[in-house]
């Protein structure tokens, strides 16, 4: 018979690192729609004005945009995006 408290016990750091992994995605998404905000009418004028990327590619490329057409700070602030994908 297995204890399940003491499985939970066992697997609780499973859980904390699984929190931490969700909370950083959150996190990293809140950065990329601000930096996306900041940076539409510089560099993503084009786009639909409610356009937000949905796949990897999308925010590739929509970083990409940022860096290339952007200051030295939206530069910086997409690399460290793209450090979390």
């Amino acid at each position: 018979m297995v204890c399940l408290t003491a499985a939970l016990c066992c697997s609780c750091g499973i859980f904390k690192s699984l929190w931490y992994h969700i909370s950083q995605m959150f996190d990293v998404q809140k950065k990329l729609a601000d930096l996306i905000e900041e940076y539409r009418g510089r560099c993503l004028w084009f786009m639909r004005p409610d356009y937000m990327p949905g796949t990897p590619e999308e925010v590739r490329r929509v970083l990409d945009l940022i860096e290339r057409y952007g200051d030295r700070a939206g530069y910086r602030r997409a690399e460290e995006i793209k450090a979390c994908l």
